[in-house]
């Protein structure tokens, strides 16, 4: 199950943006996330990771989300194939997306874009959010020109080992650039959330959107 946005006006085949979403399923927050995308340009696409267990609208126990989404319960690498699944399928719809494929998501979502731009060799540039450090003898495989968007809160648990991670990329040669926002907390981009920060969340998207234009061509 997914959650596909793009403009009416646009016609002929689109650069493809592949959203992944947080802990809490394909709220409508990142449905949004979705069509901002969409706006941009783009067709995205939010894969909905919960649809295993009859979709995010069939949760009605937030606690579930742990059990369906987070390890050790469940191996990460499941949903990196649902979204490898998901290029296959836009592989088969030459007239809604151009090979041009790009990756963004947040927090546990960011993980997973991580995770993806090592087993995923189609995507051509990701943007994980604050997203938990992706296995380090993989970096090698990563094709994607990535921007790594952080907090600036020493305590956010994705800033663990990230100097790591940076001097793996650099090693790899992977392209690369990270970012961390003065005054930010974990989620900060989540404007629905109570560590929203708006101008360091526009300036996030901006950034990010940059990057895609630079490298998803």
């Amino acid at each position: 199950m997914a959650y596909q946005a793009k403009l009416k006006s646009a016609t002929g085949p689109l650069a493809l943006v592949l959203v992944c979403h947080e802990n809490r399923g394909l709220t409508e927050h990142i449905r949004d996330v979705v069509r901002r995308f969409a706006k941009e340009g783009y067709i995205a696409c939010g894969v909905d990771l919960v649809s295993r267990a009859g979709g995010t609208a069939r949760v009605t126990d937030p606690n579930q989300y742990s059990a369906l989404l987070t390890a050790p319960n469940v191996n990460q690498d499941q949903f990196v194939g649902d979204f490898a699944s998901a290029v296959a399928y836009y592989k088969t719809k030459p007239d809604l997306a151009t090979d041009k494929i790009g990756m963004n998501g947040y927090c546990f979502g960011g993980g997973i874009v991580w995770r993806s731009t090592e087993q995923i060799p189609e995507l051509k540039a990701a943007a994980p959010f604050y997203g938990a450090l992706p296995p380090l003898d993989q970096v090698g495989n990563i094709k994607a020109a990535v921007l790594g968007v952080y907090s600036s809160d020493p305590n956010d648990f994705a800033n663990n080992m990230r100097d790591q991670l940076d001097q793996a990329l650099s090693a790899a040669s992977v392209t690369h650039k990270f970012m961390a926002y003065p005054d930010t907390r974990h989620a900060f981009h989540n404007d629905t959330g109570a560590a929203y920060n708006r101008d360091q969340a526009l300036a996030a998207w901006r950034d990010m959107i940059a990057w895609f234009k630079q490298y998803l061509v």
